[in-house]
């Protein structure tokens, strides 16, 4: 039983500190970007950190918490409020897409284009007059430049060795991992018996039939 409760608390301890990091690293990259990460042309190195939910769900509310605290800079209730909600939407979507590894780049991409350019058009005052279409072709192209040309090779990185000493055994997810079934000591040498005998067996019905035709008439059997 306390062995049971430990293990939860540890699970739930390595939960926390993972989404403390995300959420810490997503704040330091956005604040690095400065002007950047705001505006209608806009580019976050901090949405590399999307494809994180590929391999730890604490990502999730590591990446909302990181999004809602960088939003503040923007000073921006609406962008506080549904950019960091789009971030949370991406996020859980990702996670859902994790067995399909090429897709988990797509949601913050298509979210973001749709839900940031309507905030930029309808409560930045110099992002009025920008067409709806430009704020989506802008706010898209900077994310996937950083989803996909930054978050992709970001997630191949931590797919092997790196990610399984941040992650543990959650950096790989099951269905990628290929089963390989070998047999036990005790099927092998069933196994190694079972040839043996059939080798054997031709031999001992020869023995038999040399023996039956050096047999008195008497002894054999009759038909």
């Amino acid at each position: 039983m306390n062995t049971s409760i430990h293990s939860r608390s540890r699970k739930h301890l390595i939960f926390l500190l993972h989404a403390a990091a995300v959420a810490a690293l997503y704040t330091a990259l956005t604040t690095l970007c400065g002007s950047y990460a705001f505006g209608p042309v806009q580019f976050r190195v901090s949405e590399a950190l999307t494809v994180l939910p590929y391999f730890t769900p604490a990502a999730i509310p590591g990446l909302f918490i990181g999004c809602l605290i960088s939003n503040f800079l923007s000073g921006n209730i609406f962008d506080i409020l549904f950019g960091s909600l789009a971030t949370l939407a991406a996020a859980l979507l990702s996670y859902a897409l994790r067995k399909r590894r090429f897709l988990v780049t797509i949601p913050p991409v298509l979210l973001n284009m749709l839900v940031v350019p309507l905030i930029l058009k309808f409560t930045y005052p110099d992002c009025a007059e920008e067409s709806l279409l430009f704020l989506m072709l802008t706010v898209g192209a900077g994310q996937i430049l950083a989803c996909m040309v930054v978050g992709y090779p970001l997630l191949l990185a931590l797919s092997g060795r790196v990610g399984r000493l941040l992650f543990g055994g959650e950096a790989a997810p099951k269905t990628e991992r290929k089963k390989i079934v070998r047999p036990s000591g005790a099927t092998r040498k069933t196994e190694s018996l079972q040839k043996t005998e059939t080798a054997d067996s031709p031999r001992q019905t020869g023995q038999t039939d040399a023996e039956r035709s050096k047999a008195p008439a008497s002894d054999r059997p009759l038909g």
